[in-house]
């Protein structure tokens, strides 16, 4: 049985605070694991893009009793920022926390631990810190996976009317580029695969001023097999951050984060672009690379969203081609904009991503057939395979760790093989 599992459920962020805070655990002796397994203690790093995500964080409690019914449970994270008294009185959590100060609330943790092992009472205790206006650093994420996340940036200051993740994260701050450049390396020493990630990674700032691509170009100065960026927003999309990634040797693959297709609801959304901006860079990525996989996020059934509009979203779809894509049914969050106003139906919802995911199917098909012949880079993560650079899942027998190069025959599964 190990001493702590770090659970955290949700975004790469949030997968990276939580691989740092095992990295806390581990320096100071205690045996860890990110996998949910038999342990004594939990900190469970919640998510809370979505009601969904929000029951699912309060469900691994539970979880985590059927795994050990005398665990000692600590919540953190967005979850427990957005709802705090959800999860403090739930059976054997002892602390509750939020997004911020997560090194701060490990060290507290780390002393009720100690206080009950020398003999003392401790009751349960809840402390939500406030947002720092700085960058908060962490340990570098502890290895236990074949890819190393590097966060650089944590908060945001868009305010989409449908998401609640600025009133739990706070504003936009970004990470020193020294101290990003110093992680870098000691992560590149042990992962073949680093990804850049932040909750906002498009607002990526030095002195305050707009530097995704300067960071960008500082990679290529880091011997990584591969490199990967995070989520983007269609904006950040420009001909200086195209060339700064092919410089530094980036993955083709980018994830742009459209979430619909009708230029009416991304007004309501907030969203700061149209349907034309999202093809335009869709055209411009694939002028740099035009193999490139390009992977994209749709919510359907948005407030007041007609049949229209939902057809809208399909076309633009269709002529972006995306070669995968993450449909989530809208999800109401209190305390957004969105929450308030004229609701669709759940069931239409459901029924329009239903459709759009057969349209999703059918692009992704025609871009997995369009690489079948032609030669691939892989990583191999599992016994099944691993992803291509342009993020094709690959089925084949090679040793894991390695990355092979090989060339795809047929479709198979969800992917190639």
């Amino acid at each position: 049985m190990k001493d702590f599992v770090i659970f955290s459920l949700g975004c790469k962020t949030n997968q990276a605070e939580g691989q740092s805070l095992a990295e806390a655990v581990n320096k100071i002796g205690y045996s860890v694991t990110i996998d949910l397994v038999p342990a004594r203690y939990y900190v469970l790093n919640t998510c809370s893009v979505t009601a969904e995500a929000d029951k699912k964080s309060r469900q691994a409690v539970a979880r985590i009793l059927k795994l050990n019914n005398n665990a000692e449970i600590f919540v953190i994270g967005c979850a427990s920022q957005y709802n705090a008294q959800a999860f403090i009185n739930k059976p054997n959590v002892r602390f509750v926390g939020g997004t911020a100060q997560k090194a701060q609330a490990f060290e507290q943790i780390l002393q009720i631990i100690q206080l009950k092992n020398n003999g003392y009472a401790t009751p349960s205790s809840m402390v939500i810190a406030p947002f720092s206006d700085t960058f908060e650093c962490l340990d570098k994420p502890y290895k236990s996976r074949m890819r190393a996340y590097i966060k650089v940036q944590d908060g945001c200051n868009r305010y989409c009317s449908y998401c609640i993740v600025p009133y739990l994260r706070g504003k936009s701050r970004s990470r020193e580029l020294s101290d990003i450049m110093l992680q870098a390396r000691l992560l590149a020493a042990e992962s073949k695969e680093l990804i850049i990630t932040g909750i906002n990674l498009s607002d990526y700032r030095i002195g305050g001023v707009p530097a995704l691509a300067e960071l960008v170009r500082s990679f290529a100065s880091i011997d990584a097999a591969r490199k990967r960026l995070g989520s983007l927003s269609v904006d950040a999309v420009t001909r200086d951050l195209l060339e700064a990634v092919r410089e530094a040797g980036f993955c083709q693959h980018f994830h742009l984060s459209v979430q619909s297709g009708s230029d009416t609801v991304l007004q309501r959304m907030n969203r700061r672009y149209t349907t034309a901006d999202v093809l335009e860079k869709v055209r411009l990525i694939r002028e740099y690379y035009p193999n490139c996989g390009i992977t994209s996020d749709i919510i359907t059934g948005f407030p007041q969203e007609t049949e229209q509009e939902f057809n809208e979203t399909v076309q633009t779809v269709k002529q972006a081609a995306f070669s995968d894509v993450h449909i989530f049914p809208y999800s109401e969050r209190g305390g957004t904009k969105a929450a308030g106003m004229p609701q669709v139906d759940i069931s239409i919802r459901k029924q329009r991503a239903a459709v759009l995911d057969g349209v999703c199917a059918a692009l992704k098909k025609d871009f997995l057939q369009a690489q079948i012949g032609k030669e691939a880079s892989v990583y191999i993560e599992d016994a099944a395979g691993g992803y291509t650079e342009n993020y094709c899942k690959l089925y084949v027998n090679a040793p894991i760790g390695e990355i092979v190069c090989i060339k795809p025959l047929k479709l198979y599964k969800d992917g190639l093989m």
